[in-house]
């Protein structure tokens, strides 16, 4: 009798143990979980959606290759667009880290283009590309700077959470812009050429469905606002309007965009363009553009400066008012001074990322939809939940995939 009760005892304690562990796996499985804020973040996420690489360029011709990271080659798939020649250029290019080849588009001698499929290596080493023989020396009177320039894109969706350092309902919807960032840097060329070296910065308010009056504001983070030679600003309607809040300056050139306030409570909505019914038409956004003249010409210390200004983590987009919401990692910039107090005890040693490693605001890079107002941000793209459980190993293009009626394109 002793023994069929120890037996019993052995095998309930079994079956509780299992029904605990089930119990516990189903909290944890990112492809249960409905709220992103209870996610577990994984130790050291980054939650960085970019790679990059190193590639060195020739071609037997002088010529122009253009960098899309679809087979397609649309223009909103382009990252570089690189002049080339028998002399190699090396150049380092960003792309979505879900990108597994690369498309390089050049012009023939019998006029059509070719397009050359290029796979992207786990590899960090340099990787050599060079162009066949019957590429071809294609010449436009419109755009003869363009063969004497390197142009390198980058573009992506901004989405913040405006509650920080307080957790907010995660969806990701308080503040949305798309940007496009185009850099332009001479090779080494003809002095008259670095007279259109620089930086043109295009924004697109997608967005704003936080209860907080915040402005959008941006730091290149390794340019010093001395280096920037000229700018010229223009924005839609005189609603949002650019400041440059410190020319001439040795600190990093910082923007802010105001006025964004206004554009809520459009249409009798309460926010902009985050309600069903209330949804703001696409060619209707308010956008604004920067254009920055950096002529970098016999000066070494300017020239490293544009050509790290043109990489995505130099591009520090943030949120500002009484506070400023930075992405993880980024710092705060010289006119928030209260970060250390504002922050307290409930972030980790890196910039706006707490404890448990949430973060107020991602950068995806590609223009995506974005959540209906109080919709969390797991049940508009549910493939999030999984990247960000498998440390940005597994659905890398979760971005791909909203859930229709969940998102506002």
């Amino acid at each position: 009798m002793k023994k069929i009760y120890l037996f019993f005892i052995s095998t309930l304690s079994i079956v509780t143990l299992l029904i605990s562990c089930e119990k516990d796996h189903g909290v944890y499985d990112p492809d249960k979980v409905k709220h992103t804020s209870d996610l577990a973040v994984p130790k050291g996420f980054n939650w960085q959606m970019t790679a990059s690489a190193n590639y060195i360029i020739s071609a037997p011709v002088e010529t122009v290759a253009s960098i899309f990271t679809d087979e397609s080659c649309n223009e909103d798939q382009l990252i570089a667009q690189v002049p080339v020649s028998a002399t190699p250029n090396e150049i380092m290019l960003e792309y979505p880290a879900s990108t597994q080849t690369l498309y390089l588009q050049f012009p023939l001698q019998n006029g059509k283009k070719e397009v050359m499929p290029v796979v992207v290596k786990a590899t960090r080493a340099t990787q050599a590309i060079k162009l066949p023989e019957d590429a071809e020396y294609e010449m436009k009177d419109d755009d003869i700077y363009k063969y004497e320039l390197t142009h390198y894109i980058s573009r992506g969706t901004i989405m913040f959470e405006d509650y920080w350092p307080v957790k907010g309902d995660y969806d990701f919807n308080d503040f949305v812009i798309h940007y496009d960032i185009t850099g332009r840097i001479s090779g080494g060329g003809r002095p008259e050429v670095y007279n259109h070296e620089g930086l043109d910065i295009n924004i697109q308010f997608k967005a704003i469905g936080g209860s907080y009056n915040y402005q959008l504001g941006f730091q290149l983070d390794a340019l010093p606002a001395k280096y920037i030679d000229s700018y010229d600003i223009s924005q839609d309607q005189e609603i949002v309007k650019v400041k440059f809040l410190n020319p001439n300056e040795e600190g990093p050139a910082v923007f802010v965009f105001e006025g964004t306030s206004a554009l809520k409570g459009q249409n009798g909505a309460q926010f902009y363009n985050t309600e069903k019914g209330h949804e703001v038409d696409k060619n209707q956004l308010i956008t604004a553009t920067i254009k920055l003249k950096i002529n970098s010409f016999n000066n070494l210390e300017k020239t490293q400066a544009l050509v790290a200004s043109v990489a995505t983590t130099n591009q520090n987009f943030f949120l500002t008012a009484d506070k400023e919401i930075h992405l993880r990692g980024y710092s705060p910039t010289a006119y928030y001074q209260n970060y250390e107090t504002d922050a307290n005890d409930l972030m980790s040693s890196i910039p706006y990322c707490d404890k448990d490693g949430f973060v107020w605001g991602i950068k995806v890079p590609v223009n995506i939809k974005h959540a209906i107002e109080k919709t969390d941000f797991i049940e508009a793209y549910p493939k999030f939940g999984k990247w960000v459980s498998s440390n940005g190993t597994q659905n890398k293009d979760w971005y791909k995939y909203p859930v229709s009626g969940k998102v506002i394109d």
